[in-house]
């Protein structure tokens, strides 16, 4: 319960945030990205490893009619699991974002304030018995906040941190919540 009210003030605070400061128009349409992650506590819990890696390719435009600059993103985000008393636990998403940006004052670093929504897939893998795959019910949402500062018109470095919320409806995931630390760069076409 306590996620689903953190998310509600981070989305409130992102809207408040992106109308009132606008960042810097960019001339690049989409994005292709590539990060490494550090997992955070929940996430650890899960997979028992601290580093996995996200991919995902975006849109860049404005948030409805606005001139609030909006990247609308799909990526894939991969979690191996360590073995952990003869259980090896990796976690799959899928997920949909949508990130508001907002000006610094520093011409080419951006603040990021975004909503997620995830799709998890959980593998797990005893030893000596093979795996099985659990899949998460329904959609489940996140907050992502960061920074992106552009190198030159084509490329950007991201660092983002998200917070996810997992549930208590996949096996032997009971009240997780995985959230990560992600630093990667983007390709601007």
């Amino acid at each position: 319960m306590m996620i689903r009210s953190t998310l509600r003030y981070l989305a409130l605070g992102a809207l408040l945030a992106g109308t009132s400061l606008v960042a810097q128009e960019t001339q690049k349409t989409w994005t292709a990205g590539a990060s490494l992650t550090s997992a955070l506590d929940g996430l650890k819990e899960v997979t028992h490893n601290t580093t996995g890696f996200v991919v995902d390719f975006g849109y860049n435009g404005h948030l409805g009619n606005s001139t609030v600059p909006f990247r609308a993103s799909l990526g894939y985000q991969y979690f191996p699991g360590s073995d952990h008393l003869g259980l090896k636990q990796s976690l799959t998403s899928f997920q949909v974002a949508g990130d508001i940006f907002i000006a610094s004052p520093w011409t080419d670093l951006q603040f990021i304030t975004g909503l997620s929504i995830n799709k998890y897939k959980v593998k797990s893998e005893a030893a000596g018995l093979g795996s099985s795959t659990d899949n998460v019910k329904g959609p489940k949402f996140g907050a992502r906040l960061g920074l992106e500062y552009r190198f030159t018109p084509a490329w950007s470095g991201q660092l983002l941190v998200q917070m996810t919320e997992l549930g208590t409806d996949a096996t032997r995931t009971t009240g997780i919540n995985p959230s990560w630390v992600q630093a990667g760069v983007k390709f601007h076409f």
